[in-house]
């Protein structure tokens, strides 16, 4: 049989409501909430852990000496946290109203994108206009708590600043729904380059990203083509992995025929160039250079042209193939 619902009237709740809308908005000012943790800022504007408890007690006694009649603590203390939830729901509706600026001195906003991982719901980030700059930080805390499709992304565009959504091997109706909350926080933004469709770190300009060059664009040195768009460029590059050989621990070493950085975003590209045509053995050798090295990068390769099944494995393995009758 479920439990009696007691209704302690308006006056009742609007005694609530003074204690506890000032107290939010005055939080909202200082660090964004979600809405879970908005009912724990009512129960502190209240008094804190166990408040309910004490508000319960207080309105049984009075509900005893009104009516004439006992109900239990269950009843009471549910009947308090109800009223409690549906206090904070009309708070959260009133900040929203943009009359609430002039109230308290600035405007309240929130996040219209759910924050949900299974049975663990957070709902919308609630914040006002001093506490925008950290909404991202907010989610991103959320977002990593979770072994998630967007907590994976999160933290490949933390390691290079863009992922090619073609690569990752996800459905997408999941990838669509972890891009849209990374979004929806501003953690990350879609861009088209090449038409190649990137998720792109916010803030991360995806122009300085050539992913393959036009076959109208006129031949030129290989170092020049990173070093047009501003990048420091190393060539005949030397680089090195350790590893266990029979005399013990000793250091292997390769060469990339081109490193380039991007200092803006501190992004790395690596490339290797021939003068004939390219196969895919020699695609494959940058990769597993690279996949050696261990630093993420951008894969380039220059040459006059490429078999197929070069241009077959370069999309495959993300790999930009760059022509030029001059190479």
């Amino acid at each position: 049989m479920p439990r009696p619902r007691i209704d302690f009237g308006e006056e009742w709740r609007g005694s609530l409501r003074e204690k506890i809308e000032p107290y939010i908005a005055d939080l909202l000012k200082k660090k964004p909430l979600c809405e879970t943790e908005l009912f724990g800022a009512a129960l502190a504007a209240l008094g804190g852990k166990g408040s309910h408890r004490k508000l319960a007690g207080d309105l049984r006694r009075m509900y005893s000496l009104q009516f004439r009649r006992k109900i239990s603590e269950g009843t009471a203390g549910l009947s308090v946290l109800r009223s409690i939830r549906e206090v904070v729901v009309a708070v959260k509706d009133a900040l929203l109203d943009k009359t609430y600026s002039a109230r308290y001195g600035t405007g309240f906003f929130c996040v219209g994108k759910p924050i949900q991982f299974g049975k663990d719901y957070y709902g919308r980030i609630f914040y006002a206009e001093e506490s925008k700059e950290l909404v991202g930080k907010k989610a991103a805390l959320i977002i990593l708590k979770h072994e998630s499709l967007a907590a994976k992304l999160l933290r490949k565009l933390d390691e290079r600043d863009y992922l090619e959504l073609k690569g990752v091997p996800y459905q997408k109706r999941a990838l669509d729904l972890a891009v849209g909350l990374l979004k929806a926080y501003g953690l990350a933004e879609l861009h088209r380059v090449d038409k190649q469709e990137l998720l792109v770190k916010s803030g991360f300009d995806p122009q300085t990203i050539k992913l393959k060059a036009s076959s109208s664009e006129p031949a030129m040195k290989e170092g020049e083509f990173f070093r047009k768009k501003g990048f420091e460029v190393k060539e005949n590059f030397y680089a090195g992995r350790w590893v266990l050989a029979g005399k013990g621990p000793s250091v292997v070493k390769f060469k990339f025929s081109i490193v380039a950085f991007d200092v803006r975003n501190k992004t790395l590209h690596v490339a290797d160039v021939v003068r004939k045509r390219a196969d895919a053995s020699k695609l494959r050798m940058l990769k597993t250079k690279c996949d050696e090295w261990g630093l993420s990068a951008s894969l380039h390769f220059f040459a006059p042209s490429f078999t197929g099944s070069a241009e077959k494995y370069a999309d495959r393995w993300g790999i930009a193939l760059h022509k030029g009758k001059d190479i």
